[in-house]
């Protein structure tokens, strides 16, 4: 049975609602059959405001963040589905409107920061070669505003980094070069899917630090993608927690550490690690996520959720909205106990 899709929640006064996103369905036609990466999502960002989108590898999250660029293949979005950036519709927008708003209204850090180079050209005509989409701007000005990118972004000798290549660069240094590109085109959305998924603990504080002062100095709105919860957190007002296709609970950040309503939520905290737990973890959902290909009947989570004891689990669980701007797609949201987990 096909999810019930998500309603936008009302997060804000539609004068400062940046992106609207309804009833995003996204199918992929793969050997063994139609696999649904993605099951009615509906969310909105803010100007301004850092949204997390989380979950377990393989519940959606990238499939979701690359479908906001236009950057899935042709037909993988279901009918239905709507993408809205200040109004305007995304989905089935031609090659030529996607290219006015793909890097300059909303622009992309990926997960691999070396793969996302090219390796065989200099790190500032790869960022001076964003610079000159831009009409009037010639090769000397854009090479300038790319040493200066070079230096928001905190390179070191950014007047030599132009003519280096990415083989000559850490993962930190090639991860900051891949946001200097992003902001090259002054996005009002910047959506990084992992950024630091593949690098060492301190150059992910430093990573997560850089993204909080550009996105504070430069008021754009951030979705931040990540498996782990607490990146997002020291990041985002605001968490979407997404499980085999669908947002099982959104709301403040502070309020999911604090007081989670779905098990997911619970068990995604309770799999942080802890000092004072055993071996430095505690336990969290047994088992895998579900395949695209099979999604389970009922609530998704059923198979792996400790909670799973009513009549009404085997049913779709339909959004339920909260206070404070919070959702949950759990029948049992109530029976969930306070949580001992530390906060974010």
């Amino acid at each position: 049975m096909a999810a019930e899709p998500n309603p936008v929640p009302g997060a804000g006064p539609p004068a400062d609602r940046l992106l609207e996103v309804e009833a995003l369905r996204a199918v992929f036609h793969t050997a063994e059959g139609p696999a649904e990466a993605v099951s009615g999502v509906g969310f909105t960002v803010e100007r301004g405001e850092a949204v997390g989108l989380v979950g377990e590898s393989g519940c959606g999250k990238s499939t979701t963040a690359l479908s906001l660029l236009g950057l899935l293949p042709p037909g993988t979005l279901a009918p239905g589905s709507s993408i809205r950036l200040e109004g305007q519709e995304l989905v089935d927008a031609g090659p030529a409107s996607l290219r006015r708003v793909r890097g300059r209204r909303v622009a992309m850090v990926f997960q691999d920061p070396i793969a996302s180079l090219n390796p065989v050209m200099p790190v500032g005509e790869q960022v001076a070669e964003v610079l000159r989409l831009h009409p009037g701007m010639g090769r000397s000005a854009a090479r300038g505003e790319a040493r200066a990118l070079l230096e928001e972004v905190g390179l070191p000798r950014p007047h030599r980094l132009l003519d280096e290549h990415p083989h000559q660069l850490s993962g930190g240094m090639a991860q900051r070069v891949g946001i200097a590109m992003a902001l090259a085109g002054r996005p009002e959305l910047l959506v990084a899917d992992e950024p630091t998924a593949a690098l060492d603990v301190t150059v992910q504080a430093q990573i997560l630090e850089l993204l909080a002062r550009l996105r504070r100095e430069r008021g754009m709105a951030l979705l931040l993608v990540s498996h782990d919860l607490d990146v997002v957190a020291r990041v985002c007002d605001r968490l979407l927690v997404m499980y085999a296709g669908e947002i099982v609970e959104s709301g403040p950040t502070e309020l999911l550490f604090s007081a989670p309503r779905h098990p997911y939520t619970r068990a995604l905290l309770d799999a942080r690690p802890r000092m004072d737990g055993p071996q430095g973890m505690v336990p969290g959902l047994e088992g895998a996520p579900p395949s695209p290909l099979r999604w389970p009947g009922g609530c998704r989570l059923r198979p792996r959720c400790p909670h799973a004891r009513l009549p009404g689990c085997a049913e779709v669980q339909k959004r339920v909205e909260l206070e404070a701007g919070r959702t949950v797609r759990c029948g049992r949201h109530q029976a969930l106990g306070p949580l001992e987990a530390p906060g974010p």
